[in-house]
């Protein structure tokens, strides 16, 4: 017989552990500036304003999306990539 909190601490720890492989397969972006900057990361269509603070990784997408920087460079990522921004730039980094 299982009791009613068991199902509960399953799915927990299924959904945790889907966050983990989330993130850890998305997109990890290091702010290599000494200021913060601010992102427009479209996924699916839909933008949403990312600021990064300075030296600074976030993950930022963990599939296909496009991330515009407020000079105009745009790039087009997998999200899969190690990318660092730095003067208004994009850089992927070495795995």
């Amino acid at each position: 017989m299982t009791r009613p909190g068991q199902y509960i601490s399953v799915l927990a720890a299924g959904f945790a552990a889907l966050l983990a492989t989330s993130a850890a397969n998305a997109m990890s972006l290091l702010n290599s500036d000494t200021s913060e900057v601010a992102l427009t990361v479209t996924v699916d269509g839909i933008r949403t304003e990312v600021v990064v603070a300075p030296n600074t990784t976030v993950q930022v997408c963990d599939k296909g999306c496009f991330i515009a920087l407020p000079g105009g460079e745009m790039a087009v990522f997998k999200g899969t990539e190690n990318v660092s921004v730095q003067g208004g730039k994009f850089t992927i980094l070495e795995n």
